[in-house]
């Protein structure tokens, strides 16, 4: 049950106060405390003495003996019986046990979202320098998304209105990336006795998640097969579907089956809103939404100069930077974009129906608003998708803590852990998610202590807003862009370049952000989502890309 030599330290210490005088051959803690009748004869024969018995839920009493010391190690023997039945049954306890078990073949990593957090988690962790051995091997590491393709949805709006970013650009296929991933790794210097993670990737959905039996149940987008998947760590990344209910807006979906309305969410939105308006029947359009993604769309569409665009939400860029808000306005000022401050109630075969934010909700009578088209960003976006692709409706979660977990060897990152912690989400924020967890996830496999552990703390590296098609807005931290070396650039190159930035900023008195706007804003937008890209193989061919689609541009320039 417990290795001899923890058993001898438990009998030998009857009066042992903490669980660390026992030493642990298996992850229980059992811990025997004494209470002797007297404090001058602590070891008398008939101390009343507890036994407890611990496991990663936390301590439970097995009982109070009176008697010698044959008593308390039969209750010690009844303690250790018990919290092996508890396993069985499946307790929070059994999760460090099959870790440990798993430990002599191949453990088993659960990656569910293939989005900007979820891809960047599983690449890194497929980089981890695992320890291996003739019992043990290199961790496999599942993706689990129902899509082909990943899809850098920042430039989503960019690939439908501006026509200056492909489809492999930002959206390719995740194969190509897992290629590109494996040729990198290949480069890297190989330590003794590790080697990297097994990263493949699998189009389907996870449904119900039995995070306490280490298993989830997967369908698989191509042939609907059923199975479960078996794992000793899952990171749940399942994006702006996993931030709870999202609100409704009355007759969207009747709208969007009749072509008066559509969703700008997926890749696929973005796709049938290019074909919509190359046919060209479209003159007024109402943007549903005042966040990154309505704002984009309202400026990218008014340049255009075909359409008559308004813009709805109660607030502009609520949680942005104050200059970013402020040109934003000043654009859709100059633009000619109209700004409704108020909320949407219904859409109609007229346009939409909404209300003032300056009135009470439950007695203004809603305005009506003729338009030909009405596209809804933001959360009520994600009020038509598919529930099934959402697994927090079978995942009971806490909030995540300090060290970005839900439960047990369960680990949340972006966008849900940033609605768990009333942050707001960005790409930023999820990219270094992704680097905390992946850590996480490689201490805990790998057994090394709490300590090692690293807690995530946010920093903002810079916002940027796009307001048209060669302009912008920015707010940069100088101060801050020291922490996109070590994961831009190989390891190595990192390695050799961080002193040197770290202390060309720490020369700096106070951290200062500056503010851009124009065609500089722009350049800087383009050259972070650049570094934003998975893999640096697929970094360095967008690279070549946009510099000969510049190189193409100013040639057609007339001298």
């Amino acid at each position: 049950l417990l290795s001899s030599h923890a058993i001898l330290a438990a009998m030998a210490n009857p009066i042992a106060n903490s669980p660390s005088h026992v030493p642990r051959a298996l992850p229980c803690r059992a811990s025997v405390v004494a209470h002797p009748l007297s404090a001058e004869a602590p070891n008398l024969p008939l101390a009343k003495t507890t036994v407890a018995a611990r496991g990663v839920s936390g301590a439970f009493s097995i009982g109070e003996y009176h008697g010698s010391r044959l008593a308390w190690r039969a209750a010690l023997v009844f303690g250790v019986m018990r919290w092996q039945r508890r396993r069985a049954r499946g307790s929070r306890s059994a999760f460090v046990v099959r870790c440990a078990q798993s430990q002599a073949n191949q453990q088993r990593v659960l990656v569910v979202g293939g989005g900007l957090a979820g891809l960047n988690l599983a690449l890194r962790l497929a980089e981890m320098p695992w320890p291996v051995s003739e019992r043990r091997q290199a961790p496999s590491i599942t993706l689990v998304d129902p899509k082909e393709r990943f899809v850098f949805s920042p430039l989503l709006v960019d690939y439908a209105l501006s026509g200056e970013v492909e489809l492999d650009e930002f959206a390719p296929q995740f194969q190509a990336l897992l290629g590109h991933s494996r040729d990198e790794i290949g480069r890297l210097p190989k330590l003794p006795s590790t080697r990297p993670g097994k990263l493949h990737h699998l189009r389907g959905r996870i449904g119900t998640v039995d995070w306490q039996r280490r298993r989830a149940h997967y369908s698989s987008a191509e042939t609907g097969e059923l199975q479960d998947l078996h794992f000793d760590a899952l990171v749940y990344a399942p994006g702006q579907l996993g931030t709870g209910k999202p609100p409704t807006i009355q007759g969207l979906a009747e709208a969007v089956a009749a072509s008066r309305a559509q969703t700008f969410l997926s890749l696929a939105d973005a796709e049938a809103l290019h074909t919509r308006l190359a046919v060209g029947n479209v003159q007024s359009i109402a943007v549903v939404g005042a966040g990154y993604i309505g704002v984009e769309l309202a400026t990218a569409l008014a340049e255009k100069r075909k359409y008559h665009v308004a813009l709805f939400g109660n607030a502009l860029l609520q949680g942005s930077e104050v200059p970013n808000r402020r040109r934003s306005e000043d654009r859709l000022q100059a633009l000619g974009v109209t700004r409704y401050k108020g909320r949407v109630r219904a859409i109609n075969e007229a346009g939409l129906l909404w209300t003032s934010a300056s009135e009470d909700v439950l007695s203004a009578t809603p305005q009506q608003h003729e338009s030909n088209l009405v596209l809804v960003t933001g959360a009520a976006a994600a009020s038509l998708t598919d529930p099934e692709m959402d697994p927090r409706i079978n995942l009971q979660l806490s909030s995540p803590d300090d060290y970005l977990r839900g439960a047990p060897g369960i680990f949340c990152i972006g966008d849900v852990s940033a609605a768990a912690a009333g942050t707001p989400a960005t790409g930023q924020a999820a990219m270094q998610q992704a680097e905390v967890a992946a850590w996480n996830v490689f201490a805990q496999l790998s057994g090394l202590p709490r300590i090692a552990w690293r807690r995530y703390s946010p920093s903002v590296l810079g916002e940027y807003i796009s307001l048209g098609r060669n302009s912008a807005a920015a707010v940069v931290d100088a101060s801050q862009l020291t922490k996109l070396v070590p994961p831009a650039l190989p390891p190595t190159a990192a390695a050799l370049l961080d002193p040197l930035l770290s202390a060309s900023a720490s020369t700096g008195r106070e951290s200062r952000k500056v503010d851009l706007g124009g065609r500089s804003a722009a350049l800087l937008r383009r050259l972070s989502y650049l570094y934003k890209m998975p893999t640096l193989g697929h970094r360095a061919w967008v690279a070549k890309r946009w510099a000969e689609r510049a190189a193409a541009s100013d040639a057609a320039l007339p001298a």
